[in-house]
């Protein structure tokens, strides 16, 4: 179901983040919900909603028409005696997601850069862009895309580092689904993946032994 894994994939996000926080300094701890609240409050309010691509209503990007499509999504709306109109929900939808982009953003710079600290500047910059903040509230694919790719960095990061066993299968399990999701949505993001395999290859080596660099290659 669209909209569960929707919801699934936000979870996870918060959940990587939380995971690289736990150790960081405390004013790091305090500073990110700030900063993500903030962003969100900005995009809430500032925000203009837009449509830029072209044609945009003979194009499904599937991360908003897998919750339009979706069962569950289909009965809480009829619960509570929503109408829901598709463009609407594709604007808010794409407007979630740049609601999340800070926050996969922290969890992406702070593993590769290994330190939480630039991880919080840089969460800071996209949460405070005028560019972003601009674009957060229209239909087209690329504000998604980015969530999805830095989704995807984060991902292999915390396999290749993270010492927990359980967390680094966990994240190695779910990779490949952020990574489809990525490419159904903009096909060019093949092209990332001459990046990933060279953060496998060059990043990290001395955290990263050369079996766990070549099961997340394959």
């Amino acid at each position: 179901d669209g909209f569960v894994l929707s919801i699934a994939g936000a979870l996870l996000i918060f959940a990587l983040a939380i995971r690289v926080a736990w150790n960081a300094p405390r004013y790091v701890r305090i500073a990110l919900p700030l900063i993500v609240l903030a962003g969100a409050a900005l995009r809430l309010t500032l925000a203009p909603a837009s449509f830029l691509g072209a044609w945009p209503w003979s194009r499904r990007w599937p991360n908003w028409y897998a919750i339009w499509t979706s069962p569950v999504f289909s009965e809480i709306a009829s619960r509570f005696d929503a109408e829901v109109h598709l463009t609407d929900l594709m604007l808010s939808v794409n407007l979630v997601y740049a609601c999340l982009m800070p926050i996969v953003l922290f969890a992406h710079a702070s593993q590769l850069l290994r330190d939480a600290q630039a991880g919080l500047l840089a969460s800071g910059l996209v949460a405070f862009s005028p560019h972003h903040i601009r674009y957060s509230h229209c239909e087209d694919a690329f504000v998604p895309s980015l969530v999805l790719t830095s989704l995807a960095f984060a991902l292999i990061h915390t396999f290749m580092r993270d010492p927990s066993r359980a967390w680094r299968w966990f994240a190695l399990c779910v990779l490949p689904i952020a990574l489809w999701q990525g490419f159904l949505l903009r096909p060019l993001n093949i092209l990332f993946v001459g990046v990933y395999l060279g953060a496998i290859i060059l990043l990290h080596p001395d955290q990263s032994p050369l079996r766990r660099r070549i099961i997340v290659g394959a």
